[in-house]
């Protein structure tokens, strides 16, 4: 209504609809473009447009100076959610941009008042916070009134929950047989912040006894023979609800830090708090006395808790690697300046600095920059997280054109001089309120193709840390062990081969070390710490199905998982590297597979199809969706004429005929979209402006229904692009592809991706990708051999032709080919091809009576 009565939109449209009924009416395009004073009306109707969508930009621009979220919303999706107004169900779609963790919010329906009452927020992992106070939601006010008194609900109930949070690290173990109840009572987020408060507190208090070394070895057998075990069998045993298991897993992660730290300064013999082996941890206040809210510490840094509700998203393992960025991170904030980890890809850089936001309560923007970012997108992300006091964080800065960046370094250079100065204003292209907590973060990979080099200016803006090697076997040991793989009191006796995740993570992460080592060298390999990572996942998932938990059923376990990830994207002499390394790593049997339904399915889609197939098709096919299980990005490299599409296609349609068949939460139906890349321009691919109009691209406007359609019917979406990788667009997918599982348009708009909405690229080869991209996906790779395309062409013959057909395939064909090896082409074609269009020449009688000898008579014309 607002934008009407300040646009004078109707007046527009209605002369607009009258000018097309009267082409309709005469269908002339001489006669209607001639019409006396069209050109003039026409004009007319221009200029107006465009002083509307001058004063439709400045009505937005009001509406986020309001509230400064809606920066990060693109203006048709910010125009959506102000027409809205309170309506509360279209909003909700638009929360996850909003809010860092949430996804949904439970509201009662507006009776004869006209108001909705907001009583919880829920996360996409479906855990739920009760508000202390119910938010109100009537017909007067704007959307942005309501999200401004969630957004104050929120932090006023995380904040109250956090003084009451029960301790989880206690030493009554009355209050630890609580421990599944206590779960569910508190956000995941809060009980992890308060473990670290209480043990921020009681080392502390350690220091002040007149024995400290003997405080901090107790201390030290408290969390290795009573905390870690306990956590550690609850979680093996799965006593604990689906939800709770994941607050769980998250609060151990952190707590083997915390004893692994404790273990640190006991050796190091620090007993006082003044030392900075102690002072560099990151250490959390509960209720600080000057703030009266909770404070995160590490060197002289100090960074107020801001209640940002995280959801229940998991934690990073903190590594010594991890805490040297924590320390230049907060550091830097310190110094007021940004922060910029690099180093190559998988080495955790945007992972680190999204886990220390969650780690103080931040709400933080990533944004993956490419090389078409437009100036005013760069600005106006600027001025999101200089109105809202929140951290950004630019992922793989430097594929941003020089031009940009110089415009970039101005813009950062402003905010970080205003926020030394402590302004409370910044100005950009225009003044913007600025407000406390706000700080910058870059990352990017140096020396990659594509990568500009960062000016002097903006690199004196930031303090560097080089994120190189991290610690895989502590990261795997720390995954493992929160995964469940533990004997009964594994961790309390020491004896030789109790401690089983121990042995375990050294043995995945030997196997991929020699393996980076000694295979061939393929450029859609890749061996780093995401494949282990995602290995050790895959195996968690597996072993939450055992009813045993001795040591022999946990490495086959780890078997099955090295098996079933590793094996389909190697090619075949690499393979037998392979399975004589597994042979003698782990001489066991391998574990039964648990997919015959699966099996089943796939065998009658192919016989639906009229497909020939064998066991390896359908290996390759289960390898597939073993991948697909446990990465949302994914890859099938291989020549043409090997079965790609083949092998998507026949899973797709298995799955979803299981899934019609009966309701299992196993196995989900699948639709699929599909995209070749190289068709359109990266313009089109991505979206542009035109003038001052924003074009949409083929792929937001695709991956946007996906996301939106998948939510409303619980189908598994896959988005498949169907050709040549290019680093020039596929590189702009990375932060899709990674665990940010987020699409950063050009105009600002961001595509999250939900768990129902899996990537999947069909590429001959990955010759041209980056480190980064290949170590992103998961990995099949399909073999050249015989596909058997004679026996499915001939099986879809009547009888007569089939005899017929299958007597000159057997009696000529192996010559056929025989002599087509010796000659020489002038294009060169394989095998396959050669045999598929041999199958095509047969269109009418004659050529079909006589097509074997027509192949071997064009062969010989060549020789």
């Amino acid at each position: 209504r607002q934008l009407i009565e300040k646009g004078d939109f109707n007046l527009v449209h209605k002369e607009f609809m009258k000018q097309m009924a009267r082409i309709h009416r005469d269908p002339n395009a001489k006669k209607g473009i001639l019409e006396k004073n069209f050109d003039k009306t026409s004009m007319k109707l221009n200029t107006k447009l465009e002083q509307i969508d001058q004063k439709l930009t400045s009505f937005l621009d009001s509406r986020r100076g309001f509230f400064p979220r809606f920066y990060f919303l693109s203006n048709d999706e910010l125009l959506e959610l102000i027409g809205c107004a309170n309506n509360i169900k279209p909003v909700k779609k638009h929360l996850k941009k909003i809010f860092e963790g949430i996804a949904d919010i439970d509201c009662t329906e507006a009776g004869k008042s006209g108001v909705s009452e907001i009583t919880k927020v829920i996360s996409l992992e479906g855990e739920e916070v009760k508000l202390n106070k119910v938010i109100e939601v009537n017909k007067d006010n704007g959307v942005e009134d309501w999200l401004i008194h969630l957004k104050a609900g929120m932090e006023a109930t995380l904040q109250t929950l956090l003084l009451d949070c029960t301790k989880f690290v206690d030493k009554d173990k009355e209050a630890a047989k609580k421990l599944a109840n206590n779960l569910q009572l508190y956000p995941g987020q809060l009980i992890i912040t308060s473990a670290q408060a209480n043990w921020t507190d009681d080392i502390e208090a350690i220091f002040k006894q007149p024995d400290a070394k003997k405080g901090l070895q107790a201390e030290f057998e408290f969390y290795s023979n009573s905390v870690v075990p306990l956590y550690a069998d609850n979680l093996r045993l799965s006593k604990i609800p689906p939800k709770s298991r994941i607050k769980l897993q998250q609060l151990l992660t952190i707590v083997l830090h915390l004893r692994d730290v404790i273990g640190d300064l006991k050796a190091k013999e620090v007993t006082n708090a003044g030392s900075f082996e102690w002072i560099k941890r990151l250490r959390f206040q509960r209720k600080s006395p000057i703030t009266q809210q909770a404070v995160v510490k590490q060197g002289y840094a100090e960074i107020a808790y801001d209640y940002e509700y995280q959801g229940n998203n998991g934690r990073l393992v903190v590594t010594p690697l991890t805490e040297r960025c924590y320390l230049v991170l907060t550091t830097a904030i310190y110094l007021r300046r940004g922060g910029a980890p690099h180093g190559p890809a998988g080495t955790g850089k945007t992972e680190t600095v999204k886990d220390l936001a969650k780690a103080c309560g931040k709400y933080i923007v990533v944004f993956n920059c490419s090389e078409g970012l437009p100036i005013t997108s760069l600005v106006r992300m600027f001025a999101g997280l200089a109105e809202c006091g929140a951290w950004g964080c630019f992922d793989e800065f430097n594929r941003i054109e020089v031009e940009v960046l110089s415009v970039a370094a101005h813009q950062i250079s402003a905010i970080l001089d205003a926020i030394r100065a402590s302004l409370r204003d910044v100005e950009l292209i225009k003044p913007v309120q600025l407000r406390p907590g706000c700080a910058l973060f870059i990352t990017y990979n140096p020396g990659y193709q594509g990568r500009s080099e960062l000016p002097d200016n903006l690199k004196t803006l930031f303090r560097p840390i080089a994120m190189i090697a991290p610690d895989a076997e502590a990261i795997a040991e720390n995954i493992l062990l929160s995964e469940g793989f533990c004997n009964p009191k594994s961790s309390v006796k020491q004896e030789k081969g109790e401690k089983i995740y121990k042995e375990l993570a050294k043995k995945v992460v030997s196997m991929y070390t020699i393996l980076q080592k000694q295979l061939s060298k393929q450029p859609h390999y890749d061996f780093g710490l995401r494949a282990i990572i995602s290995a050790i996942k895959y195996a968690g998932n597996i072993r939450q199905k055992l009813t045993e938990f001795d040591s022999e059923k946990l490495r086959d376990v780890i078997y099955k998982a090295l098996d079933d990830l590793i094996s389909p994207q190697l090619i075949a002499d690499d393979n037998e590297i392979f399975d004589g390394l597994m042979s003698e790593m782990f001489p066991s049997k391998i574990p039964a597979t648990d997919n015959d339904e699966l099996i089943i399915s796939i065998e009658e889609t192919f016989e639906e199809e009229k497909l020939t197939h064998d066991n390896i098709q359908i290996f390759k096919m289960l390898q597939l969706y073993y991948s697909m299980r446990i990465r949302h990005g994914n890859m099938i490299v291989g020549q043409t004429l090997t079965g790609k599409s083949t092998s998507w296609k026949v899973l797709a349609k298995s799955l979803t005929q299981i899934k019609k068949k009966k309701e299992t939460d196993q196995y989900n139906g699948v639709k699929w979209a599909a995209i070749n890349p190289k068709a359109v321009t990266i313009d089109e691919l991505f979206g542009y402006n035109k003038g001052d109009e924003w074009r949409q691209g083929v792929i937001s406007a695709i991956l946007k229904g996906l996301c939106e359609d998948s939510l409303k019917d619980r189908i598994e979406r896959w988005l498949v692009f169907d050709g040549p990788v290019d680093p020039k667009w596929i590189e702009s997918l990375n932060s899709l592809l990674d665990d940010n599982k987020c699409l950063t348009i050009g105009n600002g708009e961001r595509i999250s991706l939900n768990p129902y909405v899996k990537i999947l690229f069909e590429v001959d080869t990955l010759t041209s990708a980056s480190p980064a991209t290949v170590s992103r996906c998961g990995m099949v790779y399909a073999e050249t051999r015989n596909m058997g395309y004679v026996e499915s062409w001939y099986e879809q013959k009547n009888e007569n032709e089939k005899v017929f057909f299958k007597f000159l395939i057997d009696k000529y064909l192996n010559k056929v080919l025989t002599e087509k090896r010796k000659a020489k082409e002038v294009v060169a074609t394989s095998e396959e091809a050669t045999v598929i269009n041999l199958s095509l020449i047969h269109i009418s009688e004659p050529t079909r009576r006589y097509a074997i000898s027509y192949a071997v008579f064009c062969l010989k014309k060549k020789r």
